[in-house]
């Protein structure tokens, strides 16, 4: 159901970036990423990712260093989504298993609920971030210790760049001119000397 739903999702990204019309629907960049296999994260810890096997990665909006990483630097301001999906083991020591993202340290920037499934619990789903400044650095962390399910299916992230910022408003143009209050009068001319 998960990868079903990803598919759906991808094929509408990948529809709305080839659509004509305005530059509103194109994806500046996107990159895919999956959970590095067996890795061991503390509460609090960040979670580290490797590049997706087969995934696409487009634009230069977000960046990595190494071939597993526990952090995104986004290179551009704008609107970016964060989908994250999958299963994880969860040491269950603090109540409901929670993920969270972090912006440059700080946070949260989105949240993502643990449902319990079968031994594991379940979490998933897109939300939108705005980065107010260039090269801020994105990550990911749980409020409990995780490990994920020893498959390459168990943890995906897809990050996309979908719009900019707007612009700033214009600076107001200065004082209102003030409205008239009578009509100009009209000046009557008068020939002098001859």
């Amino acid at each position: 159901m998960t990868r079903v739903l990803r598919i759906v999702a991808a094929a509408l990204v990948v529809a709305l970036a080839l659509a004509p019309g305005s530059a509103d629907a194109q994806v500046i960049a996107g990159a895919g990423y999956q959970c590095v296999v067996s890795q061991d994260t503390p509460a609090g810890g960040g979670i580290y990712f490797q590049p997706d096997i087969g995934s696409v990665t487009f634009g230069s909006a977000i960046s990595t260093a190494g071939s597993q990483f526990n952090s995104f630097i986004l290179t551009q301001a704008g609107i970016y989504q964060i989908d994250l999906s999958g299963s994880l083991f969860f040491a269950g020591q603090f109540g409901t298993p929670l993920i969270y993202a972090l912006l440059n340290g700080s946070g949260p920037a989105a949240q993502w609920t643990a449902a319990p499934i079968t031994g594991l619990y379940s979490f998933g789903g897109a939300v939108l971030i705005s980065v107010a400044a260039a090269n801020s650095v994105l990550s990911l962390t749980s409020n409990d210790e995780i490990r994920p399910q020893d498959a390459h299916d168990s943890c995906k992230l897809v990050i996309t760049l979908v719009a900019y910022p707007p612009p700033p408003p214009p600076p107001p143009a200065g004082p209102p001119v003030p409205p008239l209050t009578s009509a100009p009068g009209i000046m009557k001319w008068r020939r002098v000397g001859n």
